[in-house]
């Protein structure tokens, strides 16, 4: 099964006219691919819900499904471009439709096969005036999938089973300020261990939520984790927080949002919390403090000064 796919990049462009180009553009400098065949994800895409090719892809490639469509493709023999075909008669193509639609009782009627249908709607193309040619004939197809197949699978998507808590999950992380959230510091934990045997190096900001007193994390969006639970992805972006990080990713379940999650109201940048501390600096002044009072150390200068003149 072949899909495009419309990949929910966070560019920030979604209203800008030229959008896809943007998002075309992003996808082939990160080595996304924006058509795939999902028979290299799963044993059986045809039977597999919206949710499960979502997730396989996003797990894959680690970014999140803005929307998808299958492509449908002609399987032709001919090497000139043009499709071989047996001679029929020519159909109407309202008639070929009505045959293709309609069932009668008849018994000794044969189904139509799937490679007799796409024959007649050929036919049909060419009978309203088309070129017998494959790229043709595939234009008119994708034509007739924008037109009248899209918004079936679209609509089909949105009814499967699960998509209303996606939606609400979203909703509930919507808007400006509200992706950033703050969680027990503990809790992302076994996420960092699991990083550093990924070959991540958290080390860095491990001491950047000890020093906060919390880990700060972004949310990315809905998923299933590991354990067929319903959850929220969140980035953790152990390189900067300036930087995306869409497989790096500590899962919450839903049910355990309200318990851990609170708002971070801003940025982990506009709250400093990634300042490097100058250390060396800090205990310079504390080894000064701690060693002499600085009128102690104003006087004992004095005094040493003026020794200094007698002996001169």
């Amino acid at each position: 099964m072949i899909i495009q796919i419309q990949w929910e990049f966070d560019l920030g462009l979604n209203d800008h006219p030229d959008y896809m180009q943007f998002h075309n553009k992003f996808a082939d400098e990160q080595g996304i691919p924006l058509v795939v065949d999902m028979c290299d994800y799963l044993k059986d895409p045809e039977s597999a819900s919206s949710d499960q090719i979502t997730d396989a892809l996003s797990d894959e490639h680690g970014w999140l499904i803005n929307d998808w469509y299958v492509i449908e493709a002609c399987t032709t023999d001919n090497t000139d471009d043009i499709i071989n075909h047996q001679q029929q008669p020519a159909t109407p193509s309202e008639d070929i439709m009505e045959n293709i639609n309609s069932t009668t009782p008849n018994s000794n009627e044969v189904p139509m096969s799937q490679q007799e249908m796409i024959v007649q709607m050929f036919q049909s193309f060419l009978t309203d005036g088309g070129a017998p040619k494959v790229t043709e004939f595939k234009k008119h197809l994708d034509a007739l999938i924008k037109s009248d197949v899209k918004q079936l699978c679209s609509r089909s998507g949105k009814s499967a089973e699960g998509i209303g808590w996606r939606s609400e999950l979203k909703a509930k992380f919507s808007g400006r300020g509200a992706k950033w959230v703050q969680v027990p510091t503990e809790s992302v934990i076994p996420t960092l261990d699991r990083f550093d045997t990924e070959g991540f190096k958290t080390e860095t900001y491990r001491t950047h939520i000890e020093n906060a007193g919390f880990a700060f994390i972004r949310f990315a969006g809905p998923r299933i984790d590991s354990n067929n639970n319903q959850a929220a992805a969140f980035e953790v972006r152990v390189e900067g927080s300036t930087f995306d990080h869409p497989k790096n990713l500590h899962y919450i379940a839903v049910d355990q949002l309200d318990n851990l999650v609170e708002s971070l109201g801003g940025t982990p940048h506009s709250l400093n919390l990634e300042a490097q501390a100058k250390t060396e600096d800090a205990e310079l002044v504390t080894e000064l403090d701690d060693a002499m009072p600085l009128d102690q150390l104003e006087d004992d200068l004095h005094e040493d000064a003026d020794g200094f003149t007698e002996i001169v």
